[in-house]
């Protein structure tokens, strides 16, 4: 059987490859473009909290350990992002109680105890220092409110359960709320339950959702339809991610926009864009990401992606009326916002829509872009070779360029590189070449995915040897048989090796002529290539850090 895998599992794994080579941004970019496809993904949240640490965006990296933890509580490595997210921002007794919940749950887990133990000794111990020298030392100030904060809970608490025992429902739900969160008391969920029942019994709509999403099953699922139906904003949202899991994707939705439609709130807004997305209603996620954009600002963590997203419905007049200068409006926004591939869709739409001026003017801020992923060198070759095939005849000028980059991300790993090669030979008229990358890719693409390289180069042979009567024409037509069975190729390889074999039969008996030709031309670029290699090869570090080798 087939095995399947998610759309998102590419983005995930390019986050993480990323990450392990020290590129940050690139990594957080590429995990946040997982999250728009697969938003309830624990894991992706657990390595997008790492990379933001990495970042020293330390609340991100909160946020995101917190969202997986919610995801799935039992989820051990969540419980360690928290913890050095917390250390991070300097807030030790609670990042110590983060690990401490970790290491409940996994008692094997080493490290868990041993950051536990180490920063309650770290808490303990700054805490003493700062009553003999308050004046001098924040950290006094943070212990005496974190002293004050219990002993308010603890009042809390009191007063609450003082108002429950009197009939007070209201109260008898923040008393449940306190015993599931340890307000002012000690943990205890079995006791929580028992007083969100009560309040729950009594109409309190945030009672049954809590009561509900904690006992699950068709019970739980009963208190949350209560809830929703007195317009509990959680208790949609929770149906929603019960559908999810159940594999309901058109319940999902209907909850989703519930809690879009009830609630102007940015959550909601965005899970229903995300949901409409998936279902392929192009109209509604627009609608619904257009309402979340107006709420935030460059600092969301999704706020580059959902502006990208946007230009891309609007560049193509996908669910909304075609508008280029309002694509160009939300790409220059994501842009902006840090989005890798933001200007390069700019320059897209620009060759696209015949804006030469334009589109040169953002060719030229991408030529000054960085370059140090084998991403990098494939997107700036693609925006060199889309503006090569603006002018009549290609500028080759361009088309060396892209070739130059594509080579770079052909070195760093990128096998599909060896096709636009081949492409870039094809518009140079070197007919060897172009062959010999498309070649080169075939064969990746049949190693990669387990075919039987040597039977199809013998078929393939078989095949040239009883149609064609010269050496020559054998090549290439045996270059257009690897071609064809390779599954995401057939469209371009065909067009591509029909042009060829046509300059091949035009020839004939010219073919040494131009084989010559070609082989002078690729002398003098590969001088060029070796000059420029010196220049923009980088050397990327890889980072020796423990959990990176544990990347979900």
């Amino acid at each position: 059987m087939t095995e399947t895998h998610h759309p998102a599992d590419e983005y995930k794994q390019r986050g993480s490859d990323a990450l392990k080579k020290g590129n940050h941004h690139e990594a957080e970019a590429l995990y946040t473009q997982a999250l728009v496809l697969d938003p309830e993904n624990h894991t992706i949240y657990s390595n997008r909290s790492l990379a933001r640490l990495k970042l020293k965006n330390h609340e991100g990296a909160l946020a995101d350990a917190n969202r997986c933890m919610h995801l799935d509580p039992v989820f051990v490595k969540s419980y360690f992002r928290k913890g050095a997210a917390l250390e991070a921002l300097g807030r030790l007794k609670d990042a110590a109680e983060a690990f401490k919940e970790g290491y409940d749950l996994d008692t094997t887990s080493s490290i868990m105890r041993k950051k536990y133990q180490q920063l309650s000794r770290e808490y303990q111990r700054q805490a003493e220092e700062n009553k003999e020298n308050p004046e001098d030392n924040k950290l006094h100030k943070q212990w005496k409110e974190a002293k004050d904060s219990m002993k308010r809970a603890e009042k809390d608490f009191e007063k609450w359960k003082e108002l429950a025992d009197k009939g007070d429902m209201e109260a008898c739900a923040n008393v449940g709320t306190a015993y599931a969160t340890g307000h002012g008391v000690e943990k205890n969920l079995p006791l929580a339950k028992v007083f969100w029942f009560q309040a729950a019994q009594d109409g309190i709509a945030h009672a049954q959702h809590n009561l509900g999403t904690n006992i699950g099953g068709d019970e739980g699922k009963k208190w949350l339809y209560a809830a929703a139906a007195q317009g509990n904003f959680e208790a949609h949202l929770s149906l929603a991610d019960i559908f999810r899991l159940a594999g309901d994707n058109e319940e999902e939705l209907v909850w989703a926009i519930k809690a879009a439609d009830s609630h102007e709130n940015l959550e909601a807004q965005t899970r229903a864009a995300l949901c409409s997305f998936e279902r392929g209603n192009m109209g509604l996620a627009a609608k619904y990401f257009l309402k979340a954009c107006t709420k935030m600002n460059s600092s969301d963590p999704d706020f580059n992606v959902i502006q990208c997203t946007l230009g891309d419905l609007y560049s193509t007049g996908t669910g909304v009326e075609k508008d280029i200068a309002k694509a160009i409006d939300h790409f220059k926004h994501a842009a902006k916002a840090g989005h890798p591939e933001a200007i390069f869709k700019i320059h897209e739409v620009y060759c696209t829509e015949g804006q030469q001026v334009e589109a040169k003017k953002a060719l030229a801020i991408i030529g000054k872009s960085a370059l140090q992923t084998a991403q990098h060198y494939h997107l700036h070759a693609s925006a060199y070779l889309l503006q090569a095939k603006q002018s009549e005849p290609v500028d080759l000028s361009h088309v060396r360029t892209a070739e130059m980059r594509w080579k770079n991300a052909l070195n760093r790993g990128y096998t599909a590189a060896a096709l636009h090669l081949a492409e870039c030979a094809t518009l140079k008229k070197q007919v060897g070449a172009s062959n010999e990358f498309m070649r080169m890719y075939v064969d990746n693409s049949l190693r990669s995915s387990g075919r039987n390289l040597e039977k199809m180069l013998l078929v393939g042979e078989k095949y040239a040897a009883s149609v064609l009567k010269t050496t020559k024409q054998k090549e290439y037509t045996k270059a257009l048989i690897y071609c064809s069975v390779a599954r995401d190729l057939v469209g371009l390889a065909n067009a591509q090796i029909g042009d060829i074999v046509l300059d091949v039969e035009a020839t004939e008996g010219g073919l040494d002529v131009v084989q010559e030709e070609e082989e002078a031309e690729m002398a003098k670029e590969k001088e060029e290539d070796d000059a420029a290699d010196e220049e923009e090869d980088e050397d990327i570090e890889e980072l020796q850090e423990q959990e990176l080798e544990e990347l979900n």
